[in-house]
């Protein structure tokens, strides 16, 4: 997978959602959850635009959960953003 498409599709777009919908959610009291993918974690050949990608969303949700905790009363912190990380779904991206 190219890069930038990795990176403007994943990360970007992640990175802008949660940006603009913050006050939203702030408002609803709802929440983020973003998906990262075990191929960051396992380091699998051939998908290192993938993995960055993905590896950037666990971070981005990391820091965003602690700057939100510090914009929200303690009542509301649930909604901090959350990442789930897959490890096995068959896809174009990962098939050889």
């Amino acid at each position: 997978m190219d890069l930038d498409k990795a990176i403007y599709s994943g990360l970007y777009a992640t990175f802008f959602y949660m940006k603009h919908a913050f006050p939203y959610l702030k408002e609803a009291k709802g929440s983020v959850i973003n998906f990262a993918s075990g191929a960051g974690i396992s380091g699998k050949p051939g998908q290192s635009s993938y993995a960055a990608a993905k590896e950037g969303i666990r971070g981005l949700s990391r820091v965003a959960a602690n700057e939100w905790a510090c914009s929200l009363p303690a009542t509301t912190r649930n909604m901090l953003p959350e990442t789930l990380v897959h490890r096995c779904i068959r896809s174009e991206a990962n098939s050889v």
